[in-house]
Protein backbone atom coordinates (compact mmCIF):
# COMPACT_ATOMS: atom_id res chain seq x y z
CA UNK A 1 0.00 0.00 0.00
CA UNK A 2 1.53 3.52 -0.71
CA UNK A 3 1.08 6.07 2.07
CA UNK A 4 -2.16 7.64 0.05
CA UNK A 5 -3.78 4.22 -0.03
CA UNK A 6 -2.74 3.71 3.31
CA UNK A 7 -4.27 6.96 4.79
CA UNK A 8 -7.36 6.26 2.81
CA UNK A 9 -7.45 2.90 4.91
CA UNK A 10 -7.22 4.48 8.15
CA UNK A 11 -9.59 7.01 7.57
CA UNK A 12 -12.37 4.78 6.37
CA UNK A 13 -11.48 1.35 7.35
CA UNK A 14 -11.21 -1.74 4.96
CA UNK A 15 -12.14 -2.04 2.00
CA UNK A 16 -15.22 -4.54 1.67
CA UNK A 17 -17.22 -6.55 -1.02
CA UNK A 18 -14.41 -5.53 -3.55
CA UNK A 19 -15.32 -6.36 -7.35
CA UNK A 20 -11.74 -6.46 -9.50
CA UNK A 21 -11.32 -3.43 -11.89
CA UNK A 22 -11.42 -4.68 -15.59
CA UNK A 23 -8.15 -4.46 -16.72
CA UNK A 24 -8.84 -2.38 -20.08
CA UNK A 25 -10.34 0.17 -17.54
CA UNK A 26 -6.80 1.29 -16.32
CA UNK A 27 -5.76 2.40 -20.29
CA UNK A 28 -9.33 3.44 -20.99
CA UNK A 29 -9.07 6.17 -18.14
CA UNK A 30 -4.88 6.90 -17.71
CA UNK A 31 -4.68 10.23 -18.69
CA UNK A 32 -7.96 11.56 -18.23
CA UNK A 33 -8.17 11.06 -14.05
CA UNK A 34 -5.64 10.93 -11.63
CA UNK A 35 -3.08 8.66 -11.14
CA UNK A 36 -3.82 7.99 -7.72
CA UNK A 37 -7.15 7.19 -8.88
CA UNK A 38 -5.87 4.69 -11.07
CA UNK A 39 -3.75 3.25 -7.87
CA UNK A 40 -7.12 2.87 -5.93
CA UNK A 41 -8.34 0.89 -8.50
CA UNK A 42 -5.21 -1.48 -8.59
CA UNK A 43 -5.78 -1.79 -4.78
CA UNK A 44 -8.72 -1.94 -4.01
CA UNK A 45 -11.04 -2.71 -6.93
CA UNK A 46 -14.71 -1.18 -6.70
CA UNK A 47 -14.98 -1.87 -3.15
CA UNK A 48 -17.39 -0.60 -0.71
CA UNK A 49 -15.54 1.73 2.68
CA UNK A 50 -17.06 2.08 6.09
CA UNK A 51 -19.63 -0.25 5.99
CA UNK A 52 -20.75 0.85 2.89
CA UNK A 53 -21.11 4.65 3.35
CA UNK A 54 -18.57 5.19 0.86
CA UNK A 55 -18.03 3.33 -2.73
CA UNK A 56 -15.74 3.74 -5.68
CA UNK A 57 -17.42 2.95 -8.32
CA UNK A 58 -17.29 1.59 -12.23
CA UNK A 59 -17.13 4.78 -14.18
CA UNK A 60 -18.63 3.59 -17.54
CA UNK A 61 -21.65 1.72 -15.18
CA UNK A 62 -22.60 5.16 -13.88
CA UNK A 63 -21.84 7.22 -16.87
CA UNK A 64 -25.26 7.26 -18.47
CA UNK A 65 -26.33 8.45 -14.80
CA UNK A 66 -23.58 11.12 -14.97
CA UNK A 67 -24.54 12.19 -18.35
CA UNK A 68 -28.74 12.52 -17.55
CA UNK A 69 -27.42 14.70 -14.17
CA UNK A 70 -25.14 16.59 -16.71
CA UNK A 71 -27.01 17.52 -19.26
CA UNK A 72 -27.65 20.66 -20.03
CA UNK A 73 -25.23 22.10 -17.40
CA UNK A 74 -24.07 25.24 -18.35
CA UNK A 75 -20.57 26.35 -16.67
CA UNK A 76 -19.12 29.97 -16.96
CA UNK A 77 -16.03 27.47 -17.77
CA UNK A 78 -17.59 26.32 -20.58
CA UNK A 79 -18.43 22.63 -21.21
CA UNK A 80 -16.65 19.48 -19.31
CA UNK A 81 -16.50 15.86 -18.79
CA UNK A 82 -17.72 14.52 -16.08
CA UNK A 83 -16.92 11.10 -14.38
CA UNK A 84 -18.53 8.93 -11.88
CA UNK A 85 -15.74 7.57 -9.20
CA UNK A 86 -17.56 7.44 -6.15
CA UNK A 87 -21.13 6.74 -4.86
CA UNK A 88 -22.55 6.76 -1.64
CA UNK A 89 -25.42 4.83 0.53
CA UNK A 90 -28.29 6.46 -0.91
CA UNK A 91 -27.06 5.28 -4.72
CA UNK A 92 -27.80 1.74 -6.21
CA UNK A 93 -24.86 1.58 -7.90
CA UNK A 94 -26.83 0.85 -11.20
CA UNK A 95 -27.82 3.06 -13.93
CA UNK A 96 -30.31 2.34 -16.65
Amino acid sequence: MSGATDGFVRKWGAASIPVEVPEERFSEFAGLVPDLLIEFWREFGYSGFHNGLLWICDPVEWQPAVDAWTAGLELEMGADTWTAVTSGTCSTGRSS
